[in-house]
């Protein structure tokens, strides 16, 4: 069953997908916060030169997200410290560390967002061969402590999540919003444009094991639909040039040839034909002119009414024809009524040849014809559309000067029809509101196990988000390893991994999909971090 919750849109993205997302912070290798400290007004003048140290903090884990409450998200970062002291002495420390953050939905540029607030230290260990005693490392918690504070202050305000209206081109303006946490495990989002309604008190869970729901109200489609075709004007048209195996055809047509010949010649010639290679050839273009109208079935089928178009085609069909040529002295006699050898072979014919070459252009007009609802084929990120699967039309080219049967012709005519009605353009209902193929550091996100539902009540989206690049195994090693005897997950770098035997051992990019199959993070490298109220 569809859910809007009264809203135009309603979606609801699973922490797991909003994890993956952000693994591209870490795997890009491309976030990193640096720059210079000074404590020189905190001591002495003569000190000064030596008050000022360089800083840089880069990720050796993913950021980690983890929803605890209707409005508490946990988000915490493993890091390593580098501080340049001198010039010339580098001190490294392992840094994990949390942020206070609020999920949010900012209007004004339309999209879904995580807004950081305070930095808190968990832990933060030297890893150089040097003495440092705990006073040290506490005293020193408090410059870390200042310097997260103020970049993620003054510089990382928000991380944006994988929903973002202004990706639509959609310039509607909000009338009501609603965000809020669900049950600790997704983030659920309310929107309405045309009329300030909906309300997410009753939401129910609409995810059934994907990463990512999103319903649009007929009403909204409808709006969206009126929208595109008003900023596609003056006709929506789809070109073609492209050509088809038609060697299935090859049989039929030949033997309609041979038939044909020996009608024509009162039965004396007769000839047996080979089509071989042979490619059926389709250009031009199909428009459509007047905005059709579309009706959501509550059935869960699509009809478009009053649809018009418009077909220019031209069709060719060539192949390379062998051509035995017999006389038949008896003509239609048979042969065993006569006492003579009346078959002469007369040669034999290779060429290659144009055997139909038809042009028309065809104005059709239906009152109603079947579609469906399906991803478009000329994006691949996440945008819905309306595609014409069933008109009932005719067409016919003009067959003069052709020697085809008419059964043969008549099953052309049909792959061509098919043909036609397969280029009728797509109508778009739902643009896309996933950042599916936005660059994101050099990641793009995918999209998996993919699913539309449609009935009376508008549409919905149900699909896996993926990063393309981790799917595709083009990072060297995984970044974390199980050990599925113990159920516990290290980080790769762990002494604890050289003790798992080969057989135990599992790999996992994100740490998330990890913990949420129930393994528990090691209590050495992993500090910290653990899903909690699942």
């Amino acid at each position: 069953m569809i859910q809007t919750a009264g809203y135009d849109i309603f979606a609801q993205i699973h922490e797991k997908a909003i994890n993956e997302a952000l693994a591209v912070a870490f795997y890009s290798g491309k976030v990193c916060i640096n720059g210079d400290y000074s404590i020189a007004e905190k001591i002495p003048s003569q000190f000064s030169p030596f008050s000022q140290f360089k800083y840089e903090i880069r990720l050796t884990n993913e950021p980690f997200v983890d929803f605890r409450s209707s409005d508490r998200v946990f988000l915490q970062f493993g890091s390593q410290l580098k501080i340049n002291l001198f010039d010339c002495v580098d001190v490294f420390f392992s840094l994990n560390f949390n942020i206070q953050t609020d999920v949010h939905f900012d209007i004004d540029h339309q999209k879904l967002l995580l807004k950081l607030k305070k930095a808190n230290i968990v832990k933060l260990s030297i890893q150089n061969e040097y003495y440092v005693g705990t006073s040290f490392l506490n005293k020193f918690n408090l410059i870390i402590d200042e310097i997260l504070n103020a970049y993620f202050k003054n510089e990382l305000k928000t991380i944006d999540l994988p929903f973002n209206l202004n990706e639509s081109g959609l310039p509607l303006s909000i009338q009501q919003c609603h965000v809020r946490i669900f049950d600790n495990k997704s983030i659920v989002l309310g929107l309405s444009f045309f009329q300030a309604e909906g309300s997410l008190k009753n939401a129910r869970n609409c995810l059934n094991g994907e990463d990512y729901y999103v319903a649009v109200s007929e009403k909204a489609a409808l709006n969206i639909f009126d929208f595109w075709w008003n900023h596609s004007q003056p006709k929506i048209t789809t070109n073609f040039d492209e050509q088809a195996n038609a060697n299935f055809l090859s049989g039929t047509i030949a033997k309609g040839t041979d038939i044909l010949t020996r009608v024509v010649t009162l039965g004396f010639l007769q000839t047996e034909t080979d089509y071989d290679n042979m490619i059926l050839k389709c250009k031009g273009s199909v428009s459509v002119n007047k905005q059709p109208s579309i009706n959501f079935c509550e059935s869960g089928g699509i009809e478009i009414l009053d649809l018009e178009f418009d077909a220019n085609v031209n069709v060719q069909i060539e192949a390379d024809e062998i051509k035995t040529k017999y006389l038949d002295k008896s003509s239609f006699i048979p042969d065993q009524l006569t006492s003579f050898e009346d078959d002469v072979h007369l040669g034999k014919s290779e060429a290659h040849k144009t055997l139909v070459n038809v042009s028309n252009v065809f104005k059709i007009k239906v009152e109603k014809a079947g579609a469906i609802l399906k991803f478009s084929s000329q994006k691949n990120n996440g945008s819905v559309v309306v595609k014409v699967t069933d008109v009932d039309f005719k067409i016919e080219f003009n067959k003069q000067g052709l020697t085809f049967s008419d059964a043969v012709w008549s099953k052309l005519m049909g792959i061509i029809k098919d043909f036609i009605v397969d280029k009728i353009p797509e109508f778009t209902v739902s643009p896309a509101f996933l950042l599916s193929d936005k660059d994101i550091l050099g990641f793009t996100l995918g999209l998996k196990n993919s699913n539309i539902e449609v009935n009376d009540f508008g549409l919905a989206i149900s699909t896996d988000l993926v990063v393309n690049e981790l799917e595709a195994n083009t990072v060297a090693v995984p970044n974390y390893i199980v050990d599925t005897s113990l159920n516990v997950i290290h980080e790769l770098t762990c002494d604890e991994v050289s003790k798992i035997n080969q057989e135990h051992r599992d790999g996992y990019f994100v740490m998330y999909e990890a913990l949420s199959k129930g393994y528990l993070p090691c209590k050495k490298c992993l500090k910290g971090y653990s899903l909690v109220g699942k």
